[in-house]
């Protein structure tokens, strides 16, 4: 029988996202790691502008077990931010930003982001 969704892959167990972007970032840096639209990022420059969001949110408080709350429209600064908040040792929350405000005041009260 054929299978259609041959995805398993060997990885690391013991390394975390965050790490293993890293070390792709090292080995491709000059690669397109992310478009949108007409944008693009390298993996070294969302690796670089990932670092320095990542200092900055653990500057404000964001360490493991923290969830961070993220409304945002789709784009490379989505991808940047949600690597960033790996990177700080956070989890993120998605927060759709078309649900009503009483919705979204819900899941943030639900899910304590930010607390």
């Amino acid at each position: 029988m054929l299978e259609l969704n041959q995805t398993e892959a060997e990885y690391p167990h013991n390394t975390t996202i965050a790490d293993l972007f890293t070390q792709q970032a090292a080995r491709t840096p000059d690669a397109i790691a992310v478009a949108s639209g007409d944008r693009e990022l390298s993996y070294l420059e969302l690796d670089q502008r990932s670092n320095r969001l990542a200092r900055h949110l653990q500057s404000l408080g964001v360490k493991p077990e923290t969830l961070a709350g993220v409304a945002m429209e789709r784009s490379e600064d989505l991808v940047v931010s949600l690597l960033a908040i790996l990177k700080a040792g956070g989890a993120y929350v998605p927060l759709d930003i078309h649900y009503p405000k009483d919705r979204l005041a819900w899941i943030i009260e639900d899910s304590r982001c930010g607390s």
